[in-house]
């Protein structure tokens, strides 16, 4: 059973009408869960209006993460991960 009550659709009609279904998600807000054989195979939900960084959390968060008082890492660890950064190729 699906955690959030969503429209279904067959994957064969999805294929016929997936621009205008996504154009539809996005407009709305609806979810839409894309079924095989009346099974959940796929859900779609609206894009995140705010953009996640790179470790997936919102920018409010990123100062947060530069705080030494909420790091897991010294500074001389964050200062060796980003110089193996700048090596890695």
């Amino acid at each position: 059973m699906d955690p959030v009550p969503t429209r279904r659709i067959a994957a064969t009609e999805f294929k016929n009408r997936s621009l205008g279904l996504l154009k539809e998600v996005a407009e709305t807000g609806e979810p839409l869960t894309v079924t095989s054989h009346g099974h959940p195979i796929v859900h779609i939900t609206p894009a995140n209006e705010k953009p996640l960084g790179i470790l997936g959390c919102a920018p409010e968060w990123r100062g947060l993460m530069d705080d030494p008082e909420y790091s897991p890492y010294s500074e001389e660890e964050w200062a060796q991960f980003a110089a193996d950064r700048t090596t890695a190729v």
